[in-house]
């Protein structure tokens, strides 16, 4: 079903074959997957650093910290313990996409504990097309005594339904947009639906007199917004500046 050439892309995991014949599987986390990930990995840098500060500690004559009595020890201990918990309750839910390939439908699939449950999103004559999205972040870099800064792009996924509703399906936190087109196209060639991306490219979705319409533009949303603010703010500051003129007269 899914190409074997493609095992080497590194969103195999992400989008891959069912264990049932007939069925993809599209595996993204949602925002409880993502807080347990999160928790856990809290927990093992608290422990690292508790850890880092008891040898400091004991290489150094004076308590680096004074009247925190074994606080690096606390700190392993209760970094370990949230770590594990965070690690065991993310072991315990599950949430993933399933493109049922036989049927010509779309389920979502949940697992609490030992409780599963399937449910039917949508069709496949209800999808619209697919859309890789992206999301753009100012970096910086030292080039000698100067700093430069520079626009860093990740990308990911999302399904447009013919009524313009979007589900996200990856999300954007992958920096190779041919990654994700790879896997977009296999998806869209299955649900029989067009793949929309542009490099380097924001999408804005419109409904129009035929459905979803699709736009592109260089601006984030966070942009458009602050750059609104400022003219809002320039607006007010203009308009309080010349009721004091005109009051002044």
């Amino acid at each position: 079903m899914l190409r074997k050439f493609y095992d080497a892309n590194p969103l195999t995991s992400a989008i891959r074959d069912g264990d049932v014949e007939g069925e993809i599987i599209i595996d993204t986390e949602n925002l409880l997957e993502q807080f347990l990930s999160g928790l856990g990995v809290c927990g093992i840098l608290a422990a690292i650093a508790g850890g880092l500060i008891f040898g400091l500690e004991l290489l150094s004559t004076q308590p680096l910290f004074s009247g925190s009595d074994h606080l690096p020890i606390k700190m392993v201990v209760g970094g370990v313990a949230v770590g594990v918990l965070g690690i065991y309750l993310r072991s315990l839910v599950d949430f993933y996409y399933i493109l049922d390939l036989n049927n010509r439908v779309i389920k979502y699939h949940s697992r609490y504990l030992n409780n599963h449950s399937r449910r039917e999103i949508c069709e496949f004559s209800d999808v619209h097309s697919l859309v890789v999205d992206s999301k753009k972040t100012r970096r910086s870099k030292k080039v000698g005594k100067r700093t430069r800064y520079y626009d860093e792009w990740h990308y990911g996924l999302v399904m447009i339904s013919n009524q313009g509703k979007v589900t996200r399906f990856m999300s954007r936190d992958v920096s190779g947009r041919e990654n994700v087109r790879q896997k977009g196209r296999l998806l869209a060639e299955s649900l029989g639906v067009e793949l929309h991306s542009e490099p380097e490219k924001v999408f804005r979705l419109k409904m129009g007199e035929q459905g979803p319409e699709i736009d592109w533009t260089d601006r984030t949303r966070f942009e458009e917004l602050a750059t609104a603010g400022c003219l809002t703010l320039l607006v007010l500051f203009l308009g309080q500046l010349a009721y004091l003129m005109i009051k002044s007269l």
